[in-house]
């Protein structure tokens, strides 16, 4: 049985607004030092951020999500650090995803979809693909952050275990990041 489902739009453009908005709100892109007058302030209001890690190329560590906003993408913290995958959803659970990818294509196109058994029928569900743009990760440069989530609730599936796959396309390369988890 194959079935297409629409993801919650509303909330995944959002997600791809922040970016550009973030990018709009800068009046001076070519400023390469604090001014003088606002080094003091400067100093004391922003921690310095320090990479803690190096991203290799392409789209790693999916993570699945009851809220996919739980990640916070800081300028002083790896926002993958100590964040554990959830594993078993009720059916009227957001299942969201996030996950890194380290590249310079902006936007990339993001598709997901659910595989498994239900009822004793194959069950394959496959998302329209979307386009998102990852939210640069200050302590991990170079990779940016994507996360969206659907509602489980509007999808045909009942109790089991499924595969939740995201394949993620920079116009270079496709990657296939797979997580499977259980709805109780």
């Amino acid at each position: 049985m194959k079935m297409i489902f629409h993801r919650d739009t509303q909330r995944h453009d959002f997600l791809n607004a922040t970016p550009v908005a973030m990018r709009k709100m800068i009046v001076s892109p070519d400023l390469k030092e604090v001014p003088d007058w606002g080094k003091a302030q400067a100093t004391a209001a922003v921690p310095q951020a320090a990479a803690t890690r190096k991203g290799e190329a392409g789209a790693h560590h999916l993570l699945l999500l009851k809220d996919p906003h739980a990640i916070v993408n800081s300028e002083v913290a790896d926002p993958f650090a100590d964040v554990v995958t959830a594993s078993v959803f009720a059916k009227k659970d957001d299942i969201g995803y996030a996950l890194e990818y380290c590249g310079d294509k902006d936007p990339v196109k993001v598709s997901v979809a659910i595989r498994g058994m239900s009822e004793g029928k194959r069950i394959s569900i496959n998302g329209l693909p979307v386009k998102a743009h990852p939210d640069p990760i200050v302590t991990v440069p170079g990779c940016g952050l994507v996360r969206a989530a659907i509602s489980l609730n509007d999808l045909p599936i009942a109790a089991g275990t499924y595969s939740f796959v995201v394949k993620l396309e920079d116009g270079v390369q496709s990657y296939n990041l797979t997580q499977d988890f259980k709805i109780e």
